[in-house]
This record gives structure tokens, C-alpha cells and sequence, in this order.
């Protein structure tokens, strides 16, 4: 679906990465959930049908453009790819993305908050497993100073605004995607 919607040349796709700081994925022997840094967006899990957790998967996180970009009928929609990488052998993916690289038109501002939408989904067309939600962070979208303990990011569930380490997007290999919030 991501594919059909967007085609960006191989200059600009490699440009728009080189502005991001992308991803990382934590190794196997990490605790359950990952270890996360405050600059983390995203993390979660892919399982099959069965409910087992599927090791080396592709995994994507891109945004949507800001809300108030305007696109005509038959407009391709541009996506902001943050990144690619592969699940640990327990399934697990993260994606880190420091604020201050978002591009303006990907950024969405309010008076309190500011926000981007993430999509996050297993790159392989005939997996059909993704998610999306709005991930906020510092209206000045700035990433937290050396030494401070606040997330960059945080994500809105029906909990609330939580920060990653609380949110485990678990992506459904042909079943039912969710978001699921971890324990304190």
C-alpha cells in the first residue's frame, strides 16, 4: 500500500535519510521490553498469524505530511521515510529519530504540543501488517538536553500520552495490528 502511494527518486530518498538519524535495533539478549534511549520513537514487536515472534523482518517507520499541506485530486502524497531495519531473533524493532530533523512540512504545531503522524508497518507487500498514530514531542522540537531522564517523544494511546518505553506497536503478520501498553 505504502509503495502504490509514493514514488520518490533515489537522490531524494537518499537526501531525506541522510538529514535522519534513523534507527537501531537492540540485540537478542536485551531485556524484554528493548532498551530504549530518549530518543526513541518507536518500538514493538512483529509476530505471525500464530502469535510467534518473527526474527529478520523488515521493518519501516515514515511520516505523513504536516495536516496542513494541501494535495489536489490525483496528487501524489509524499512520505518522510525515517528508516528501515530488521527484527532481533525475539522480534523486536526500534526506531530513533531526534526532533530537530523532522522537516517543516512533516511537523504539525499546536499551542501546548506538537506532533508527527508515524506510520510504522513490515515492508514486505504481502505481509499487510502496520500502524499509525500521532507521536508527539517539545513544541520547540528540540531533543532533550545531555543527562535528562524526559523522552523526546511521546505517544498517544487511549492511556494517554506515553512514552515509547511504555508502547509496544505489535505488528500482526496478516492479523490484527495493535498498540499495546506495557506495564510500569
Amino acid at each position: 500500500m505504502r509503495r502504490a502511494v509514493v514514488t520518490i527518486g533515489a537522490a531524494v530518498a537518499a537526501a531525506a535519510l541522510a538529514a535522519v538519524a534513523v534507527f537501531a535495533v537492540r540485540g537478542a539478549a536485551a531485556p524484554d521490553p528493548i532498551e530504549i534511549t530518549n530518543a526513541t520513537v518507536a518500538q514493538g514487536h512483529v509476530l505471525d498469524a500464530a502469535g510467534e515472534p518473527v526474527a529478520g523482518a523488515e521493518v519501516y517507520a515514515e511520516l505523513w505530511p504536516a495536516n496542513d499541506a494541501e494535495f489536489g485530486d490525483g496528487d501524489v502524497v509524499p512520505w518522510h521515510e525515517v528508516g528501515t531495519t530488521r527484527t532481533d531473533d525475539a522480534g523486536r524493532f526500534a526506531f530513533v529519530l531526534d526532533p530537530a530533523t523532522v522537516p517543516a512540512g512533516f511537523r504539525n504545531v499546536g499551542d501546548d504540543d506538537a506532533w508527527v503522524q508515524l506510520h510504522v508497518g513490515v515492508a514486505d507487500p504481502h505481509a499487510q501488517a502496520s500502524w499509525g498514530l500521532p507521536a508527539l514531542t517539545a513544541v520547540d522540537w528540540a531533543a532533550p538536553g545531555p543527562g535528562t531522564t524526559r523522552p523526546a517523544w511521546s505517544l498517544r494511546t487511549d492511556e494517554g500520552d506515553l512514552p515509547p518505553s511504555r508502547v509496544d506497536i505489535v505488528l500482526v503478520v496478516r492479523g490484527d495490528s495493535r498498540v499495546r501498553v506495557l506495564p510500569r
